[in-house]
C-alpha cells in the first residue's frame, strides 16, 4: 500500500497540497493559453488533480523495480513506458473533459486544451518524474531504516545469546567451588555456613532473575558482585583483600545487568587464583557529569600459573555494551607491573533512556 494511504492525516495533507499545486499549474497554463482565468481554472484544475492518482500509482512500479537490484536499461525502459502510457491516458481524459465537461461559454474548452497541449504534456511529465524521484527516495530511506532495525535486532539477539552462555557457564563453575568450600566449613566452621548460603542464594537469584530485565540499578549490580566476592573471600581467606569505593550519586543510575560480574570473575580467575600469595581486588564506581565510570583493578603474579581462558567473558561484555550503548561506551584494559585494570565508561544520560516505561 502507498504510504500516503497509511494514515488519514497524511492523505488529507497530500490532497490539500495537491489542490494548491493543481490550482497553481492551472493558473500558469491559463496565462499561457490566453484563456480567461476562470475558464482556465475550471478546465485545468480538476484535470491536474487527477494526475495525483496517476503519480501515486507509480509507487508500486518503483517498489517492483528497486534501484539497487534492477539494471539501468530495464529501469529506464519500464519507467519510460509507464510514463508514456500514463501521459496518453491523462491527455485523453483531458481531451474528453475539455469536450464534454461542464464549462462556461466564454471560451471554447477544446480549443483552449489543444492550444496548451504541449505545455500540459511537459508539465505533466515533469510532475511524474518528480514523483518517481520522491518514491525512490522514500523507498531508499525505508530500506535503510529496515536494515538498521535488522542490524540492531541481530546485535541484541547476539547479546542475549551471549548472556545466556555466560549464565550457563557461570553456575556450574561457581557451584563447584562453593560446595567444596561449604563442605570444608561444615567441619571447620559450621557457624559460617548459613550466611554464606544466603549470599549464594542471592547471587544465583540475581543471575537468573535480573538477567531477564533490560536494566538494573548500579546499586543492585554492586550488591551482586559483593555477594560473589564475599563468597570467594571466604574461600581464599587472607589471600584476598577487597576494597570498594562507590560514589553515592552513581547508585540509583540504570545500567544493563551482569556487566560487572565478568570483570570481577576475571580478577579472581586470572589474578587471585593464579597467585600463590593471593592479592587484592579494588572496585571503584564513580559518576562524573553525564558519565558512569567502573574501575576494576586487581593484582596478578606474572610468573603464576594461568588457567586456560577463552576470553569470551570480556569479549561478550564488549559486544553487549557496544550493542546497547554504541560508540558512547568505552572499555579500556591496562596491564602493567603486576596490576590489571579494566575501566568501563558508560553514558549516564543514555543509560536512563534504557529504562522501560
Amino acid at each position: 500500500m502507498h504510504p500516503v494511504f497509511s494514515s488519514n492525516r497524511g492523505l488529507q495533507a497530500i490532497i490539500v497540497l495537491w489542490l494548491a499545486l493543481s490550482f497553481l499549474l492551472a493558473f500558469m497554463v491559463s496565462e499561457y493559453s490566453e484563456s480567461g482565468l476562470a475558464d482556465g481554472l475550471l478546465l485545468f484544475t480538476p484535470w491536474y488533480f487527477i494526475l495525483l492518482f496517476f503519480c501515486l500509482s507509480n509507487f508500486y512500479l518503483c517498489e517492483l523495480l528497486p534501484l539497487d537490484n534492477t539494471r539501468m536499461a530495464r529501469l529506464l525502459g519500464a519507467q519510460g513506458a509507464a510514463a508514456t502510457v500514463t501521459a496518453l491516458i491523462w491527455m485523453t481524459l483531458g481531451y474528453f473533459w475539455a469536450k464534454y465537461g461542464p464549462h462556461s461559454n466564454a471560451a471554447d474548452p477544446s480549443a483552449v486544451f489543444q492550444s496548451s497541449m504541449y505545455i500540459n504534456a511537459a508539465l505533466g511529465g515533469i510532475v511524474y518524474i518528480v514523483w518517481i524521484i520522491v518514491h525512490y527516495a522514500w523507498l531508499n530511506a525505508r530500506g535503510n531504516e529496515e536494515d538498521n532495525s535488522e542490524k540492531l535486532r541481530q546485535k541484541l539477539l547476539i547479546s542475549q545469546i551471549e548472556l545466556q552462555v555466560i549464565r550457563a557457564t557461570l553456575h556450574p563453575h561457581f557451584l563447584y567451588n562453593s560446595l567444596n568450600m561449604l563442605a570444608n566449613l561444615s567441619l571447620a566452621a559450621p557457624e559460617k555456613i548459613h550466611s554464606l548460603c544466603v549470599q549464594m542464594s542471592d547471587f544465583l537469584r540475581y543471575s537468573v532473575n535480573y538477567a531477564k530485565k533490560d536494566v538494573v540499578t548500579v546499586n543492585e549490580e554492586l550488591a551482586h558482585i559483593q555477594n560473589y566476592l564475599n563468597i570467594e573471600q571466604e574461600r581464599f581467606g587472607d589471600k584476598l583483600k577487597l576494597e570498594y569505593t562507590v560514589d553515592n550519586a552513581a547508585r540509583p543510575e540504570m545500567i544493563i545487568p551482569l556487566i560487572l560480574f565478568p570483570l570481577v570473575e576475571n580478577s579472581i580467575k586470572h589474578g587471585i587464583d593464579s597467585s600463590l600469595d593471593g592479592g587484592f581486588i579494588n572496585v571503584e564506581i564513580l559518576k562524573r557529569s553525564n558519565e558512569l565510570i567502573f574501575d576494576i583493578s586487581n593484582s596478578f603474579d606474572p610468573t603464576g600459573i594461568k588457567p586456560q581462558s577463552s576470553g569470551l567473558g570480556q569479549q561478550s561484555l564488549q559486544k553487549r555494551i557496544a550493542a546497547h550503548y554504541g560508540v558512547a561506551a568505552r572499555m579500556n584494559i591496562h596491564k602493567e607491573n603486576g596490576l590489571y585494570r579494566v575501566t568501563l565508561s558508560l553514558p549516564a544520560v543514555a543509560v536512563r533512556s534504557l529504562e522501560a516505561p
